[in-house]
């Protein structure tokens, strides 16, 4: 339950990361809610968040990325991450709501 709160606090407040967080940031918390969809009583709110944040900070890191080209290779993983921990959870609205994001 604790996790579940997290995961959603930190997808409440996605426009406040994007505006704020430099983009390595961003990453660590995509990052942490793609471990926190592998626990049952988190993933829904955590695929929820990936969906908030990726979608809130996409533009700043499209950015990011054209303009740091190690970068790139971060978004990338990070973001593959968030879609493997969704696919493994065999979860039709997590796989949805992280591949919306």
């Amino acid at each position: 339950r604790v996790l579940s709160g997290v995961a959603s606090f930190l997808g409440g407040y996605s426009a406040i990361w994007a505006l704020s967080c430099p983009p390595p940031s961003i990453l660590q918390i995509l990052s942490y809610l793609s471990l926190a969809i592998a626990v049952p009583a988190a993933m829904e709110a955590a695929g929820k968040s990936v969906r908030s944040v990726a979608i809130a900070s996409a533009s700043m890191l499209s950015s990011a990325a054209n303009s740091t080209p190690e970068l790139y290779d971060g978004i990338s993983a990070t973001l593959a991450q968030a879609m493997d921990a969704a696919l493994a959870t065999g979860n039709a609205k997590v796989m949805n709501n992280v591949a919306e994001g």
